[in-house]
């Protein structure tokens, strides 16, 4: 992806699908992924998009080379740790841009970014989508359709 030697982790059910999506690696997040990350790139990563927060955000922080850089899209990254683990981090609120968006269906168009599958479920079905989010069996992103 872009240059990028991608590790990613996923159910091991889902290796398979997150490797379509572009990913070199899949790590098992059930079973220790910061040794697994560890293996996999010895001298530490680049980059760590936390999509998770919490122990998994915290455990990251170990996983960067010196100089490193972890995005968040779950809470802010703790200064103390940052300058005690030498990395960059940062925590972004996205908010909606129209030629950001265009870019990016320009290049799901030109078949350049690969993009998860989606299923469609009635609003009325929101418990339903719920329970499937919860009990990891959804393979594909779930959006509710209010009509």
């Amino acid at each position: 992806i872009a240059g990028a030697h991608v590790i990613t982790t996923a159910s091991a059910a889902n290796h398979a699908y997150v490797k379509g999506l572009g990913a070199e690696t899949a790590i098992d997040y059930k079973s220790g992924f910061v040794e697994q990350v560890k293996k996999a790139a010895p001298g530490g990563v680049d980059v760590v998009f936390d999509c998770a927060g919490g122990k998994t955000l915290h455990d990251s922080y170990t996983l960067l080379k010196p100089q490193g850089r972890i995005v968040s899209i779950v809470e802010a990254i703790d200064p103390e740790a940052a300058k005690k683990h030498n990395f960059q981090g940062s925590y972004v609120f996205v908010r909606p841009n129209g030629p950001e968006l265009a870019e990016i269906g320009k290049l799901i168009a030109e078949k350049k970014v690969n993009v998860p599958r989606i299923e469609e479920m009635r609003l009325e079905e929101a418990g339903d989508a719920l329970e499937k989010l919860r009990s990891g069996n959804a393979k594909s992103k779930i959006v509710l359709k209010v009509k």
